[in-house]
């Protein structure tokens, strides 16, 4: 069996995270052959077309401090995936999946770049999206967790900040 958990569901036990870990304990107490793979949070929350808007404004806002996030595209967690189920045994292996750790400033300066003008960052107070949600635990700094595994099961580097960006913007009318 291979079970898509979240990232932390090794320790965390309550919230969703707890949902994920006491998943995770049902299936070690079955005794089933079993793999996790522990997804961090999705970088399609923060790529995306609407990230133009940034661009025209040549202004990136946040609320996160400097603090990094360790976000993954779906098609790299995807194909780690493929690649667990049909390369190997993994059993009895969790495997911790996280992208590349990329910073809002970091972002801002990808922006530019690919717009072909300045985007600098501003810290604000209140933000909006997925970042009013986990804005706190990004400032405490839970979401700078980096692990190996997902370069190591995919066998390649994960996808780039800079070519995530790039594919989450695509072509502009």
């Amino acid at each position: 069996m291979v079970y898509t958990s979240g990232l932390g569901a090794d320790f965390v036990e309550d919230g969703l995270l707890g949902e994920h870990h006491a998943t995770e304990q049902a299936i070690r107490d079955s005794g089933l052959p079993h793999t996790f793979l522990r997804h961090p949070i999705y970088s399609d929350f923060f790529f995306h077309p609407g990230l133009w808007a940034a661009i025209e404004a040549g202004e990136l806002t946040g609320s996160v401090g400097a603090r990094g996030l360790n976000t993954a595209g779906r098609a790299d967690l995807a194909e780690a995936a493929a690649n667990v189920l049909t390369d190997g045994d993994h059993r009895g292996t969790a495997y911790d999946l996280t992208g590349p750790r990329w910073t809002y400033p970091e972002l801002a300066a990808v922006l530019g770049e690919l717009g072909g003008r300045t985007v600098s960052y501003r810290e604000v107070e209140d933000d909006d999206g997925i970042l009013a949600m986990i804005g706190p635990a990004v400032r405490a700094g839970a979401f700078e967790r980096q692990t190996g595994d997902l370069a190591r099961v995919l066998r390649r580097p994960p996808t780039s900040l800079g070519s995530a960006v790039a594919a989450a913007l695509g072509a502009r009318d």
